[in-house]
């Protein structure tokens, strides 16, 4: 849903206002559904505000294939090196890896360059900083998404609906987890204001909290952990390093 374009066809006012009024108009709009015979307004007191019926059609939960796959832990080997999904390099959340993939080809290709005349096979060490490299751009972050997506697969189809419909998860948010590089992501900004708006909305479904700061706590210990990946290839260290990484999976 793109809302300022919902505003402009419904608000007659929304060409008078300026970019800060309207920044400030969007930031306090969040898109909600309500079941059939459900009260929208409540008796609360509060001031819902203006409300705009985007469709009167029943949604219908849809059931999709979520892949639990993670980027290989080691992507190398004496003669071999892991692209694209063979190293399982798809974005956990959003499912598409072509990005990802054609940057880790430039990386591998980068790699094997640097090694100069390897006299026969290239060797785990030789490719080693094709993986330092991928780990560094995209790896660890995926890694630490994909541990806190695995919390999100044990929430029921209604909670996750939830989520994603009353505003706690925005569209931008799930821009930060893909990787455009036209830098539009970096203009992403959440106030304290937002950050209480949308406590209390995830506080509105029992028992969220405790598991959600749970997910939140295990993404940052394995975002720690690949961050700890040896920066030069030693077998001895980088299986240690790889036990850890498998470990949290």
């Amino acid at each position: 849903m793109n809302i300022e374009h919902e505003f402009e066809l419904h608000l007659p006012f929304w060409p008078h206002l300026t970019a800060d009024q309207r920044a400030l108009l969007v930031s306090g709009t969040s898109r909600r559904s309500f079941r059939a015979g459900e009260n929208v307004h409540g008796r609360t007191g509060d001031c819902t505000g203006i409300l705009l019926v985007l469709s009167d059609k029943e949604i219908v939960d849809r059931w999709v294939e979520l892949g639990v796959r993670c980027t290989l832990s080691v992507m190398v080997a004496d003669g071999y090196a892991a692209v694209g999904n063979s190293a399982y390099m798809t974005m956990p959340f959003l499912g598409s890896g072509i990005e990802a993939a054609m940057k880790a080809g430039n990386m591998l290709a980068k790699a094997v360059l640097d090694a100069g005349d390897a006299k026969g096979v290239l060797k785990a060490k030789d490719l080693w900083p094709y993986q330092v490299a991928y780990y560094k751009e995209l790896g660890n972050i995926y890694y630490a998404i994909d541990l806190a997506k695995r919390w999100v697969l044990t929430q029921t189809p209604e909670t996750v609906n939830y989520l994603l419909g009353c505003g706690a998860v925005t569209n931008e948010d799930m821009k930060l987890l893909s990787t455009d590089s036209s830098g539009e992501s970096q203009n992403y900004k959440i106030t304290p204001a937002d950050i209480v708006r949308r406590i209390k909305l995830i506080t509105a479904v029992d028992g969220l909290i405790p598991g959600l700061f749970g997910a939140v706590g295990t993404a940052g210990h394995g975002l720690l952990i690949a961050l700890r990946m040896p920066k030069k290839y030693n077998a001895r260290k980088v299986r240690r390093w790889q036990k850890k990484y498998d470990g949290m999976l």
